[in-house]
């Protein structure tokens, strides 16, 4: 999710648009909005274990993806753009990790989430992606799932992703880029190895338009005020009718599972 600015930097009118939204949904507050990135098509959800996880079977997809191949129980892991909380509350129910941790720009979504999710051992702490308010070689995995696209400073996120990771330790990165290749390059800059990496762009877009019914209910239930019905409804053509439409032969939904090399 979005994070503040570094001194001096300026956001784009896209970024200010993102943020303006992200405002928007933190006032979405019912208990079974926990999920918030697009979501991945897959043939297979016998896996999922419970109905709010089948109701987000996109989203909770993406999730596993992400972490895909690795073993992550008894791990110390940082979700960074923690938002609503999905991502870590799936860590923990189906991975075992010793530590989740969501690090979000909101003190008002993290003090949210850390309501919600009070019986699942997580801790959520408002900080910065770009200066992570943790120390050293702290976490043995980190996971981004969609805000990085949008931080003023990709770099230095990447740095202080590293910078907290242990030795050895495992970046699970799932986002929409503009230049894929210009992303890698920083990536391995920043001290990286790419273990895996995969477009997924036609299966993101496929659980758009998959979802399209499914999330205008979620949506319309979730919602709770008339303001916010029509700022859900708004929500539901952009992700399933334009979001699809943004996406082209540079402009890719990439997962990455990267190692900390140097």
């Amino acid at each position: 999710m979005p994070q503040s600015l570094p001194p001096g930097s300026r956001r784009s009118g896209a970024a200010n648009k993102d943020l303006d939204q992200y405002t928007h949904l933190m006032q979405l507050d019912h208990p079974d909005f926990v999920w918030m990135n697009y979501g991945l098509a897959c043939h297979d959800y016998s896996w999922i274990r419970s109905d709010l996880d089948k109701r987000w079977k996109f989203q909770v997809s993406l999730a596993r993806f992400t972490v895909r191949g690795l073993d992550i129980s008894g791990a110390r892991v940082l979700d960074t753009g923690s938002g609503r909380g999905g991502n870590c509350s799936y860590l923990v129910r189906y991975h075992q990790p010793k530590q989740v941790i969501g690090l979000d720009q909101s003190a008002l979504q993290v003090n949210w989430c850390n309501k919600r999710f009070k019986d699942e051992g997580i801790n959520f702490v408002a900080g910065d992606a770009q200066d992570i308010p943790f120390p050293d070689e702290a976490f043995d995995v980190v996971t981004n799932i969609e805000s990085a696209s949008i931080y003023p400073d990709k770099s230095r996120f990447y740095a202080q992703v590293h910078r907290v990771l242990a030795p050895r330790g495992y970046f699970c990165h799932s986002c929409n880029y503009a230049n894929v290749p210009y992303i890698e390059n920083e990536l391995q800059r920043a001290g990286f190895a790419i273990l895996e990496r995969e477009d997924i762009t036609e299966r993101v877009i496929r659980a758009l338009v998959e979802n399209d019914e499914n999330f205008r209910l979620l949506l319309t239930q979730i919602a709770g005020t008339p303001a916010a019905m029509t700022f859900a409804m708004g929500l539901h053509t952009t992700l399933t009718h334009h979001i699809p439409k943004v996406f082209t032969s540079e402009h890719r939904y990439m997962s990455w599972v990267l190692r900390k090399v140097s």
